[in-house]
């Protein structure tokens, strides 16, 4: 069932919503404070947004928005129950999740003096709730060779003599999931790779930096691409991207057909459609992170640990289930190694 209200813009908010969104962001110093969201990123301050006006543009259509009310006193469990069962007519139970999550972190932090507990309650029940609507596809093959199968691929279309454009972007797409490999960032900071400003050359490597500012867990990210890549990121640079648009390129690393920096979106997009081709398998991006956290789990507990720095998980508990595999695996292959002695004895 499609959704029948739409998000109310902010310049659309009663006066008090406005007020009380604004002092979220308010600066100050050490004497009078600053507003409780001026740590929140540009990108987590528009979803909030996004999501808060949802929840108004809701109330609004069922003409339940009372412009004189306070934020905090229209969020009841009453009003909460009815807007979660409409959500769940329309979206996926991870949206929904996201949806109510989200009204929980902004009113929070707009009414921080109010007990929240039931909100905060409700919020951990649909966290266990909501599931993925559609399992991830993995290949079946081991990260160490669907590595191998793109540097293939990248040495066959480099030399090759085609140099029509749907090649060019061929290459660029292979390019894309080698780094993507060696380097599992998310999407975002995939996206907005630039030349000389992310991706630096140091000595005989290829390093990739982003600052703390520019990552979801606030903490700065510093990676090294395999050696692998080196010629091919040269020959993209060289000769690749250059076509791919005008001699005025800008920094952006990934750029399209028309010499645009590519958008989050298409990038997701192409990763899928390049893994489909090389693997069978249509993978996105934030699999490929599975993938890598999957293959140290596999080779030992001590390497399965070294996965949260690589991914730039802020909390041990992100990582623990690649932990625990990792553990299964060990003690199962002591009592395959264990069986085996009895059986020679």
């Amino acid at each position: 069932m499609k959704r029948n209200w739409h998000n109310l813009p902010r310049r659309s908010w009663p006066i008090a919503d406005c007020l009380a969104w604004e002092e979220l962001f308010r600066s100050g110093d050490i004497l009078d404070g600053h507003g409780a969201g001026t740590h929140w990123s540009q990108t987590t301050r528009k979803t909030l947004e996004k999501h808060y006006g949802c929840w108004l543009g809701w109330l609004e259509h069922n003409q339940r928005l009372d412009h004189e009310s306070t934020p905090a006193h229209r969020v009841t469990p009453e009003k909460i129950r009815v807007y979660g069962e409409r959500l769940r007519e329309c979206v996926a139970p991870c949206t929904v999740n996201s949806y109510l999550r989200d009204l929980k972190v902004v009113i929070m932090a707009i009414a921080p003096e109010q007990n929240w507990r039931w909100l905060m309650d409700l919020s951990n029940r649909l966290k266990i709730w909501a599931r993925p609507s559609r399992k991830a596809e993995l290949p079946s093959a081991s990260a160490p060779e669907l590595f191998a199968a793109v540097v293939q691929d990248l040495s066959r279309l480099k030399h090759e003599l085609d140099q029509r454009p749907h090649r060019l972007l061929a290459y660029r797409d292979s390019l894309i999931l080698g780094v993507l490999m060696g380097a599992p960032v998310r999407l975002k900071n995939l996206t907005s790779i630039a030349i000389g400003q992310h991706l630096a050359t140091l000595g005989q490597e290829l390093h990739l930096q982003f600052a703390s500012c520019e990552t979801k867990n606030r903490q700065p990210l510093h990676l090294v691409l395999p050696r692998a890549l080196n010629s091919h990121l040269d020959h993209y640079q060289r000769h690749i991207r250059p076509r791919l648009g005008s001699e005025h390129l800008g920094a952006s690393l990934w750029v399209s057909q028309r010499g645009r920096a590519m958008a989050p979106n298409t990038i997701y997009q192409r990763v899928r459609m390049k893994s489909q081709a090389l693997f069978g398998v249509p993978i996105n991006p934030h699999t490929y992170r599975t993938i890598i956290a999957t293959f140290l789990a596999d080779c030992s507990p001590e390497d399965a640990l070294r996965a949260r720095p690589l991914l730039g998980h802020r909390r041990m508990d992100t990582t623990e289930t690649y932990y625990v595999r990792a553990l299964q695996i060990e003690a199962n292959r002591a009592v395959s190694e264990a069986l085996l002695q009895i059986a020679k004895g």
